[in-house]
């Protein structure tokens, strides 16, 4: 398929473009509550907060809501 204009063809992919934001925002949201779970099983485990925060790269603040 032959565009007439670039604008034409970015419109075209942006169907595309948006699906694939919306995998990738899925699976940021999906990584980052791996991590929560783990954290929250560090806490379990008595694990210094600190520490916590290094392995998993969270906040502070998000580990202890």
């Amino acid at each position: 398929m032959e565009y007439k204009s670039e604008y034409e063809r970015a419109m075209a992919l942006k169907p595309y473009q948006d699906l694939l934001n919306a995998f990738d925002t899925a699976k940021r949201e999906g990584e980052k509550q791996v991590g929560m779970e783990i954290a929250q099983k560090m806490l379990a485990m008595e694990i210094d907060l600190k520490t916590i925060v290094r392995i998993t790269g969270l906040m502070e603040e998000m580990i202890l809501q």
